[in-house]
């Protein structure tokens, strides 16, 4: 039996959020509950996020986000599967120069709007239909724990979730039968003149379809809502970065591309 009871949940929750509020890094789920389960941390992510909804410090949620949907990831945070975090307000920002308050992580990724309510699990050979537009993303993802972090540690605080820069819009046309598109576009991300690293937009999961299907489904089944107009991100393609000072520069073919000074 779980050693978190509801009160000690409230009580990490308002720790949490006390960290939130005074940009710091957040405690370790596991290093006082080592034996807690996924399902758990999603309901210790679940009151984090209230709790951040009714201080309205990020305000609202606009969306979702795939993370460790790379074997890598998941065998680098000792848990066998990817994960989900919220997207707030506040996480995204147009700003070209940004100055960070933690440890950041640069990563590239495709970004989906949803066209309706999604309230049931999705099929990948329809979730095209639940799509409105897409759009090249550059994710700055934090997992800000005061310790090394594992999977369990990642969902409770949400999922690293710190900063996103959206690129230009797309609109999918109501002919298209599939995102199979999508998965054939070269996505580079470089520092100064250094590439770190040169991939194939569908390298993540089984293609982005199946990424988005995951990642809606998955959504669902940890009891959040996903609006018309909700935004998605799928997860990244290519490796994770370490941020370094400096001028990043995410091509992502004739998608266009994403500037950034950290």
């Amino acid at each position: 039996m779980s050693e978190l009871s509801e009160k000690k949940i409230q009580k990490f929750t308002d720790d949490l959020l006390e960290c939130e509020q005074n940009s710091i890094a957040y405690p370790n789920l596991t290093a006082n509950y080592p034996g807690e389960t996924i399902d758990k941390a999603y309901t210790v992510q679940r009151n984090f996020i209230n709790k951040l909804v009714d201080s309205r410090m990020l305000g609202g949620i606009i969306g979702y986000k795939a993370a460790l949907t790379a074997k890598s990831a998941q065998d680098a945070m000792n848990i066998g599967e990817a994960v989900i975090g919220v997207l707030f307000q506040r996480n995204q920002t147009t700003a070209e120069s940004l100055v960070v308050d933690r440890q950041v992580a640069v990563e590239t990724e495709f970004g989906y709007v949803t066209n309706t309510n999604i309230k049931e699990p999705v099929l990948a050979r329809d979730v095209h239909k639940l799509i409105s537009s897409y759009c090249p993303v550059v994710e700055i993802a934090s997992p800000n724990l005061r310790n090394r972090p594992n999977g369990i540690d990642l969902i409770s605080s949400n999922s690293a979730t710190y900063r996103f820069i959206r690129g230009k819009s797309h609109g999918v046309q109501e002919e298209i039968s599939s995102l199979d598109p999508l998965d054939n576009f070269t996505v580079e991300l470089k520092l100064g003149d250094q590439t770190l690293h040169k991939e194939s937009s569908g390298n993540v999961m089984s293609g982005q379809a199946d990424a988005l299907t995951w990642l809606i489904n998955e959504v669902v089944k940890r009891g959040y809502a996903i609006p018309a107009g909700s935004f998605l991100m799928t997860g990244s393609i290519g490796p994770a970065h370490p941020a370094k000072n400096g001028v990043y520069d995410a091509n992502f073919s004739d998608l266009g591309s994403i500037a950034l000074r950290i």
